[in-house]
């Protein structure tokens, strides 16, 4: 493989990677304000039924904040791969 198209492979995973980032980011967006505004938010121990309710909405938030930590840690693997792939592309351009 020639260095020209060594480095559109790693540009083109560079791409890819900066869309499936972003795609988390906002799924981390949509998924955190769904938590807070539909579920943290509305817990009211005050209340009969917000005591009976409180319960099944915790375990949402539980479930949902799984969900929000797995998203952060595969953005995070990602995030920690992007400078890797931008010096492997830059070097070959200098070698170039």
């Amino acid at each position: 493989m020639n260095t020209n198209e060594n480095i559109i492979e790693k540009a083109i995973t560079l791409t890819d990677s900066l869309a499936e980032l972003n795609f988390l980011l906002e799924r981390l967006e949509l998924l955190s304000d769904d938590v807070w505004g539909n579920y943290i938010e509305h817990i009211n121990f005050k209340t009969e039924r917000g005591r009976l309710t409180a319960e099944y909405d915790f375990n949402i938030v539980k479930v949902m904040t799984g969900v929000v930590h797995n998203y952060i840690v595969e953005a995070s693997k990602i995030a920690g791969n992007l400078p890797e792939i931008s010096q492997e592309i830059l070097q070959k351009m200098k070698d170039k």
